[in-house]
């Protein structure tokens, strides 16, 4: 065996020793004959339960860099003090080091540090909260210095004898300088009745909203704002103060939505419900009036920016989405409160908020092109779990989990640093193997099956667009990539057809397949009347699925495709939607007439480009029906393999080209 040195004998300046053999094995392992790992006990006697001894000179003992230094010094102070006492402390310590060691060599072998195990007190899971006069919780921010010292003092006072030890002040914020906000000066006064839906249509309206929303998002609770809504109707208007100024807010919101919900057909002037939603916009409170509810403001800030969203105001939605997410994280909404003894449905009204809040978020930030706002490590509150609707609380985990995935695709994928190399497939490749494992939840929970007879459910619907959303937005830069190279290759006069690689192409399949059975959800749901026409997601579903059908049919014509008639389909769809009084439909309509328009430009420019000959399908997707949810785990999970035997998967990241997309670019191509 090689020699060992002792690092304490080493002297920089002296030349090195001579190695020497060295047996370190133990007693048992020698006898055997057997070859040892030269640790105290062995790996050997450990597997027989047998002593195990060393010769003291053959004694192996591990220790850490950091204790070497220590010894290393510590030898440098026993060459200065040779007294008897110092010879002795030095061996007393050494010997302490040496037992310290001996005792934590199995955590030195599997590479853990020898210090104990400590946890930061201050980011525990669960959310710490302190409780003012007024009994309004306040979060305690792990980083927060004003958290930090009422924490600290509050640990001194549980050591302490309680009737000597002083309070701890909380001197809460807005008490050093108290503002009279102009929410406070309105106070007192009532609203008018005049121009209130009568009772009966006011449960209409909230009944509509229930059943197009409430099933996928959580803007009001049913139970308090019935109350509130029989209270306004029986007794008359209450007095303005902070919890009923805001209810009123979420009446005219949830009013609002309840007449887009239902109305057809364009208006002259203002969106539908449009009276209503100013007349809740008036009454909005400014930010301390949102504190006196924190839980009613974030759905109020839901309910205003998916109304916003929905006729097209983008930006000011994903603003007002944005102050309720401020209010929520200030307050630690997405912390669990852990072991806190909270009613039961104030829990689960307070985690419907959050996660509404936060699927919301993702899917604005992926309309808008935003990053996004919190990451999902800083979670940790729980999902709501219901006394009743199993259903509706495994539909919210799975929208979660969608929105997750959305969240991983624009924070990689759109990463931005822009490079679109093995960092962009090995990222689609992750992508992949986990909407193949959601696709197995998706058929075992939520299946859509739209060969059947039987009606479809909505809430499947829904859910089954948002997974298909998740494909096709990873694979847009892709196809914009292959795009732009045709159109650079043609512009140069070079005519040669060029072939794209098996790989990218299974990954064009199957964005091609989740865009064709999104028009086939939307299509069913249209025949049965439950296409969303004021809500923006059919919209942006059925645009988006249209718009990459276009592409591929110019980059890469499948067998069997459905070629232009995903165009019709598409028509049918927003011509639907601007009948009901979707106003953005026709825009979009406008947009994907003109995405057309230019790409028969193209056609009739390079002709060649067009009518290119359709390569025989290499990817193993020939031939494949769709499943239940598009494309099933099983092809997902191939798509992934296939483009991890890929060379271009290896591609240096530094690689300034495109030329890993297109067959006979790569050298030495070749893949099983």
């Amino acid at each position: 065996m090689a020699s060992q040195k002792n690092p304490l004998d080493t002297d920089p300046i002296s030349p090195k020793p001579s190695a020497r053999k060295t047996n370190t094995a133990c007693l048992q392992c020698r006898e055997r004959k057997v070859r040892c790992s030269g640790s105290c006990p062995c790996n050997n006697c450990v597997r027989r339960s047998a002593e195990c001894a060393f010769d003291q000179e053959d004694r192996k003992v591990l220790v850490s860099e950091r204790l070497l230094n220590q010894l290393k010094r510590k030898a440098e102070f026993a060459e200065r003090d040779s007294s008897p006492s110092s010879r002795k402390r030095q061996q007393k310590q050494s010997n302490d080091i040496r037992n310290s060691e001996q005792s934590n060599e199995s955590n030195d072998e599997r590479g853990e540090d020898v210090l104990p195990r400590m946890r930061n007190p201050l980011t525990t899971t669960a959310a710490k909260f302190v409780t003012d006069p007024q009994g309004r919780r306040r979060f305690l921010g792990p980083s927060s210095t004003w958290a930090y010292g009422r924490q600290v003092m509050s640990m001194i006072r549980e050591y302490l004898n309680q009737d000597v030890s002083p309070l701890v002040p909380l001197n809460t914020d807005g008490q050093a300088l108290p503002l009279d906000f102009p929410s406070e000066k309105q106070l007192g006064g009532t609203i008018s009745m005049d121009n209130l839906p009568s009772l009966d249509y006011a449960i209409y309206l909230t009944n509509t909203v229930k059943f197009h929303i409430s099933q996928t998002y959580h803007l009001f609770d049913e139970q308090s704002f019935l109350n509130g809504l029989f209270s306004l109707y029986n007794d008359g208007s209450r007095p303005l103060n902070g919890k009923t100024r805001l209810w009123y807010v979420q009446y005219f919101i949830i009013m609002a939505f309840g007449k887009a919900l239902l109305v057809r057909g364009l208006s002259a002037s203002n969106p539908p419900g449009g009276g209503y939603f100013m007349r809740a916009m008036e009454m909005f409170p400014d930010i301390d009036g949102l504190y006196q509810d924190i839980v009613l403001a974030i759905e109020i800030c839901c309910g205003l920016a998916l109304y916003l969203q929905s006729i097209d105001h983008r930006n000011s939605a994903y603003t007002y989405l944005g102050l309720g997410l401020r209010i929520a994280l200030s307050q630690g909404l997405h912390r669990d409160p852990g072991g806190e003894n909270r009613d039961h449905k104030e829990a689960v009204r307070e985690r419907s908020a959050w996660w509404t809040l936060y699927i919301l978020d993702r899917k604005f930030s992926s309309l808008m092109g935003a990053p996004n706002s919190l990451q999902d490590e800083d979670i940790s509150v729980l999902f709501p779990q219901p006394n009743r609707s199993i259903q509706k609380s495994t539909t919210l985990e799975m929208h979660v989990k969608l929105s997750r995935l959305i969240a991983k695709v624009l924070n990689t994928v759109y990463a931005v640093d822009g490079r679109l190399d093995s960092s962009f497939l090995r990222n689609v490749q992750n992508m992949l193997r986990q909407l193949a494992t959601l696709g197995e939840e998706l058929n075992a929970s939520v299946e859509l099956d739209l060969n059947s007879l039987t009606p479809l459910s909505r809430v499947s619907a829904t859910i089954n667009l948002c997974y298909h959303q998740c494909i096709v937005l990873a694979t847009r830069p892709l196809l914009m990539c292959l795009l732009r190279d045709k159109l650079e290759t043609r512009s140069r006069g070079d005519k040669t057809h060029r072939e794209i690689v098996g790989p990218v192409k299974a990954l064009l399949k199957a964005s091609c397949d989740s865009a064709t059975k999104s028009l086939r959800i939307l299509s069913a749901l249209y025949s049965q009347d439950l296409l969303e026409t004021f809500l923006p997601f059919d919209l942006d579903h059925a645009f988006s699925a249209s718009f990459v059908l276009s592409l591929v049919s110019v980059i890469q014509p499948f067998p069997n495709s459905i070629g232009d008639s995903h165009l019709e389909t598409t028509t049918t769809l927003l011509n639907a939607l601007t009948a009901s009084g979707n106003v953005s439909a026709r825009f979009r309509q406008e947009e994907l007439q003109r995405l057309h328009d230019m790409l028969l430009l193209v056609g009739q420019e390079y002709p060649d480009q067009a009518n290119a000959p359709e390569a025989e399908d290499t990817s193993g997707f020939a031939n494949v029906s769709l499943m239940p949810q598009g494309v099933s785990p099983n092809q997902m999970l191939s798509v992934a393999s296939l483009l991890e035997t890929y060379p271009g998967f290896d591609v240096s990241p530094d690689a300034a080209d495109n030329r890993w997309l297109w067959e006979g670019d790569m050298p030495d191509f070749s893949y099983e």
